[in-house]
C-alpha cells in the first residue's frame, strides 16, 4: 500500500508495538488513511494477538500468538459501500451468527456480512473494524496471552486499545487461497457490483390497447448476460382495464435462460384487459445478500378477514435487521366494491419479517399475491423505499397527476442509479375504468421525481409504489 508503513510479512515481530506506537497518541486512533482492497494480519494493539479463523466448524474467531502464516490472513474486498473480510485458508467469510450485541462472538461461514472499517496511520497503519452503522467494534475480549481469546462484539470506544488492529500486508500473488464451499463472488464483484438488471414491459409492445388479450407473452433479455442463473422478480406498475367486470392480473414468470426470461401479464375470468406492464428485477441467485421471495393468499373475507399475513424466514441469516422491500405483483377483486389492496412489511429482524397482504372497508378481494426483496441495511450502492400519492394530497381529494421528489437518503451513487419501481398499494374507484401507471423521471445520483398517474374519468382516491435504486 503506497505511503503505509506496514511490518514485512516474513518477518514476524515477537514484541508487539504499543498501543500508543500505533495509534500516535493515547486518546484514540487519529489521521484517516486510505485502505484498499487485499491480503492481511490483523494484529491486536493491545496484546499482540493475531485474529484467527475458527479451529473447527462450530467455533470462533479468535486471537492466537502472531505468525502471520495463511492462518492468520484475512482478504478485504471492497463493497463500494462497506468491505467483506473472507479467510485465506479456509475461504469463508467473516460474520455473526447472532444478532448484534454486547458480547456477540464472530464466527466464519459461505455467507458473508457487510463490515465498515476506519483505517489510520500514524507511525504505523492501524484500523478499527465496526457493523456499518458504526456502533459496535470487533474487540479481544481479555487481551491477554490466553491462545484462545475470543474476538467479539463490542460497543465502540475510540480510546479502547483491544478495538485496535495493526495491519500487516501480504503479497495477494504469493498468497495461495481456497474457495469457499459456496462463494459469494464467481469473479470478484460481479455478483454485487455490474450484474443486477431491470426493466419493464408493456403489453402495448405486442398489442394495441384497443384489442385486449387475457394472455400477453413476451421474451424480455438482461443487459448483461451470464451463464450465472439469475432469479427474477416482477411487479406491477401499469394497468388500464374496463369496469364493470372483475379486476384480475397477475405478473407471471414462465421461463428464464441465460440472457432472457419469458413473461406473461395474464388476466382471467371477465377481466377485459386492454393494457398492463411489469417492471423486472434480475440479479445472480446465489448471491446471499440479495434475498428475494413471494407470498399469495386467497384466504379472504369480506369484512371479517380483509388481510392475510405470514412470517417470512430468511435462508440466510443477516447480521443486523436488512432493508425489505414488498410490492404486488397479483391482483383480483370484485367488479361491484372499490379496488382497495395494499402490501407492506412489518417485525423486521435479522431472521425475517412479517408480510401484510390484504384490503379494508368493504373491499371484496379475492387472490393477492406479493414479492419481497432484502438486502444489508449497510449498504450504500442501494438505495430502495416507498412513496404514496397521500405524501402529496389527502385520499378524500382525488387527482389524475400525482408526482414529488425523493432523494437517495445514505447511498453514494457516482452516476445517476438504475431504478425498478412497482406499485404497493391500491385504491381507486370501480364505476369507472381502472387505469393507473407509475414510473420516475428527472433520475440524478441523489434524487428522482416520482409519478403515479392516471387518466380521463378515472377516479383515483390513492396509490403507492416502492422502488429499488442501485448503482450502474
Amino acid at each position: 500500500m503506497t505511503g503505509s508503513t506496514m511490518i514485512n510479512s516474513g518477518t514476524p515481530t515477537v514484541a508487539p508495538p504499543s498501543y500508543s506506537q500505533m495509534c500516535g497518541r493515547e486518546d484514540g486512533l487519529r489521521n484517516q488513511s486510505p485502505f484498499t482492497q487485499g491480503v492481511y494480519s490483523l494484529i491486536n494493539a493491545h496484546s499482540g494477538m493475531a485474529m484467527t479463523p475458527p479451529a473447527n466448524n462450530n467455533g470462533t474467531v479468535f486471537g492466537s500468538p502472531m505468525h502471520v502464516g495463511e492462518k492468520q490472513q484475512w482478504r478485504f474486498v471492497s463493497l463500494g459501500g462497506g468491505w467483506i473480510i473472507q479467510s485465506v485458508s479456509s475461504g469463508e467469510y467473516l460474520t455473526l451468527e447472532e444478532a448484534i450485541g454486547d458480547g456477540t462472538t464472530l464466527s466464519t461461514s459461505s455467507f458473508p456480512v457487510t463490515w465498515k472499517v476506519d483505517a489510520y496511520e500514524e507511525n504505523v497503519l492501524s484500523m478499527r473494524i465496526l457493523r456499518p452503522n458504526g456502533n459496535y467494534a470487533l474487540q479481544l475480549t481479555s487481551g491477554g496471552i490466553s491462545l484462545l481469546n475470543e474476538v467479539q462484539i463490542a460497543p465502540c470506544r475510540p480510546n479502547e486499545p483491544r478495538q485496535a488492529w495493526l495491519v500487516i500486508e501480504h503479497h495477494e500473488e504469493n498468497v495461495e487461497t481456497t474457495q469457499p464451499a459456496n462463494p459469494l463472488f464467481p469473479s470478484d464483484l460481479a455478483i454485487r457490483q455490474g450484474t443486477i438488471d431491470t426493466g419493464t414491459f408493456n403489453t402495448a409492445s405486442i398489442r394495441p390497447w384497443h384489442r385486449p388479450e387475457q394472455d400477453n407473452i413476451r421474451t424480455i433479455h438482461f443487459s448483461v448476460p451470464s451463464s450465472t442463473p439469475y432469479t427474477v422478480l416482477l411487479g406491477i406498475h401499469h394497468l388500464a382495464a374496463y369496469h364493470g367486470v372483475e379486476l384480475s392480473l397477475k405478473c407471471d414468470l414462465l421461463s428464464v435462460a441465460d440472457n432472457s426470461a419469458r413473461l406473461n401479464l395474464k388476466s382471467w375470468g371477465n377481466t377485459i384487459q386492454n393494457s398492463s406492464g411489469c417492471a423486472w428485477l434480475s440479479f445472480p441467485a446465489e448471491d446471499p445478500d440479495f434475498q428475494s421471495g413471494r407470498f399469495e393468499s386467497s384466504d379472504y373475507q369480506q369484512t371479517t378477514k380483509p388481510e392475510a399475513s405470514t412470517r417470512i424466514a430468511f435462508a440466510h441469516l443477516y447480521a443486523a435487521p436488512p432493508k425489505v422491500v414488498v410490492w404486488l405483483d397479483t391482483i383480483h377483486t370484485d367488479a361491484d366494491t372499490i379496488h382497495r389492496i395494499r402490501t407492506y412489511a412489518s417485525d423486521i429482524s435479522a431472521d425475517g419479517f412479517i408480510l401484510h397482504l390484504g384490503t379494508w372497508h368493504d373491499t371484496k378481494l379475492r387472490l393477492a399475491g406479493a414479492t419481497w426483496a432484502a438486502y444489508s441495511a449497510g449498504r450504500t450502492d442501494i438505495c430502495s423505499g416507498s412513496y404514496n400519492t397521500c405524501d402529496v394530497r389527502c385520499y378524500t381529494k382525488p387527482q389524475l397527476e400525482n408526482s414529488a421528489r425523493i432523494a437517495f437518503g445514505g447511498s453514494y451513487f457516482p452516476k445517476p442509479p438504475r431504478v425498478f419501481l412497482a406499485l404497493n398499494s391500491l385504491d381507486i374507484d370501480y364505476q369507472q375504468p381502472m387505469r393507473i401507471d407509475a414510473s420516475a423521471t428527472d433520475i440524478t445520483n441523489t434524487g428522482m421525481t416520482w409519478h403515479i398517474n392516471s387518466w380521463d374519468d378515472t377516479i383515483m382516491y390513492a396509490a403507492g409504489a416502492s422502488f429499488i435504486a442501485f448503482d450502474q
